[in-house]
């Protein structure tokens, strides 16, 4: 009965746990580095305000989804007209587009740096099986369970990695409180539109309805999808924290601020960075410290 149970919650975080997946992508894990590398803790409150725009909306979008049968479009289109939904579903895809452009350049690169390949190969892998699956019967199912999977393990990592860290739990309260360091408005805006994404929010609505089919629910039935919208974003929002905390701790203790990202041969990560010597200011690449190494 417990296994039961503890099956059925896992399930009902599926959409939300989707729509963190596809909120927390490559930019998200560079702005909110650079964040916590240039301007320490100081901008953890960001995350916080984020976040909470980003629970407004996505829980809109999820009520509306379990509540209709029809789709989030269809229903613009009988309040607003056919102009109106052609337009928003217009920008939608072309959203959707230019950010899966970069997933797929991420994935591409990343892969290929690690199998020492042609990035271009991984691209066309990928997106094609992305493309495939969209053709199985039980895509939804097999897309949360992956989804699911893949969150719960950056998760995991983020948070292990955060422990090992050791960042200064005063620091980290004192970054909740609203300020704004010189130059940091960039990052702020960019972290806010990354992450209080309205195209995340309205696919919400979408999740909500394919997971109520997939159970062979009529519409208004489950009272889950606010929930499961919820527990999403907090994850979303826990992540992104996590991620500037280990930024802030490795490397704005050490007056390394991140332009870029390299792999060395060995496997070492390196970032192009700006740090001050002998009263001079110097861009040189930088060796990030393993914080699992034993010195």
């Amino acid at each position: 009965m417990n296994n039961k149970k503890h099956i059925n919650w896992l399930s009902v975080l599926g959409p939300g746990v989707i729509t963190a997946a596809l909120v927390f992508g490559p930019s998200k894990m560079t702005i909110t580095s650079k964040m916590g590398a240039d301007f320490s803790y100081s901008l953890l409150w960001v995350i916080v305000v984020a976040i909470f725009f980003m629970m407004i909306f996505t829980n809109m979008s999820a009520r509306i989804g379990q509540h209709n049968r029809e789709s989030l479009l269809t229903l613009i289109r009988k309040k607003t007209g056919r102009f109106g939904s052609i337009f928003i579903g217009v920008g939608v895809f072309l959203v959707a587009t230019s950010f899966q452009a970069g997933n797929s350049t991420g994935l591409g690169i990343a892969i290929g740096e690690a199998t020492d390949s042609n990035p271009k190969i991984w691209i066309v892998v990928f997106n094609g099986l992305g493309i495939v699956l969209l053709f199985f019967r039980s895509f939804y199912k097999l897309m949360e369970k992956v989804m699911l999977a893949l969150v719960l393990l950056m998760l995991f990592s983020f948070v292990t990695t955060a422990i090992v860290v050791k960042p200064p739990i005063a620091a980290i309260f004192s970054g909740l409180m609203p300020s704004l360091p010189d130059k940091s408005v960039g990052l702020v805006v960019a972290f806010i539109a990354s992450c209080f994404s309205l195209v995340g929010a309205f696919y919400q609505s979408y999740l909500v309805q394919e997971k109520r089919k997939s159970q062979g629910l009529e519409a208004g039935a489950g009272g889950h999808a606010q929930l499961s919208s919820t527990m999403g974003i907090v994850i979303l929002g826990l992540m992104s924290a996590v991620v500037l905390i280990c930024a802030a701790t490795v490397l704005n203790s050490q007056g390394i601020k991140v332009n870029s990202i390299a792999v060395g041969q060995d496997g070492s990560i390196y970032s192009l960075a700006r740090f001050v010597h002998g009263g001079e200011e110097i861009e040189d690449l930088i060796k990030i410290p393993n914080p699992f190494e034993q010195n």
